[in-house]
């Protein structure tokens, strides 16, 4: 049924001289693949960073953002972006990316009282609309594993965060996706490893009050030495304007094909 809504859709726009192309929903993306393999990723493409350089090791192909202050990438790690980001004007958007951690937790096992924090902090298409996903983990006062997990976090209360314990895995890309509804004020965060769904929490709702809007710090700063890596980010619209519009006239002639 939605394979025949979709083709009258997309006869209707052919029509009537209208995109119907995925790249018409993508608002931003950048897969870091025009920019020269172990460049300084500063003032590249719109981002801000601190230590952080394209490179061609860890991606499938072409480059990957290596962002951290590990033995790859010594002396601190954040990256930036600001506008454009989200689109000001819609609702719903969609966020996506690549992410790879070199250092887990389970790599300083023996180590007393450590906090591992590698976020993506995001402030929305308006004032307080912001919120995060997040690796967190943590050894207790004995060096063992005592957390270690993702999180999809909306308020920033510890109770709002859903986190997935365990299994953890470096040198490993997750997938993160992220549908938004900012007049909602909801968040549907699920994660994916080589294809299997790993984490699929279910929806958060309210954002965090800030006052920014639209742009991302992403920080893998911190003790002790780490490095991620970001590949393949997107921010896209679900679906087009001119689908929306047209809509009630592509269900009217289904209809009218049923009878």
């Amino acid at each position: 049924m939605r394979t025949l809504h979709a083709l009258l859709a997309a006869g209707l726009l052919s029509s009537l001289g209208l995109a119907t192309s995925t790249s018409a929903a993508i608002f931003y993306q950048d897969n870091f693949n025009t920019y020269a393999d172990n460049s300084n990723m500063n003032l590249q493409g719109g981002w801000g960073a601190t230590n952080t350089v394209a490179q061609s090791a860890v991606a499938v192909g072409g480059n990957a953002a290596r962002i951290g202050n590990g033995p790859t990438a010594p002396s601190g790690g954040q990256m930036t972006r600001g506008a454009p980001l989200f689109s000001l004007t819609r609702a719903q958007q969609t966020v996506e990316f690549d992410f790879r951690l070199e250092e887990t937790i389970s790599d300083f096992v023996g180590t007393p009282n450590l906090d591992l924090q590698d976020g993506f902090l995001f402030r929305g298409n308006a004032a307080n609309k912001q919120f995060s996903f997040v690796y967190k983990a943590n050894t207790n006062g004995l060096g063992a594993i005592s957390q270690d997990g993702f999180e999809f976090r909306m308020n920033g209360s510890a109770v709002s965060n859903r986190l997935v314990e365990g299994n953890i895995l470096s040198d490993t890309w997750y997938h993160i996706r992220m549908e938004l509804d900012f007049t909602a004020n909801t968040l549907d965060g699920i994660i994916t490893r080589g294809g299997t769904v790993f984490f699929n929490p279910g929806p958060l709702s309210t954002f965090q009050p800030n006052g920014n809007v639209n742009n991302l710090t992403i920080d893998a700063d911190g003790s002790p030495d780490k490095t991620i890596f970001l590949d393949n980010f997107v921010v896209f619209i679900p679906e087009p304007a001119s689908l929306a519009l047209l809509a009630p006239l592509g269900i009217a002639m289904l209809r009218r094909h049923r009878r």
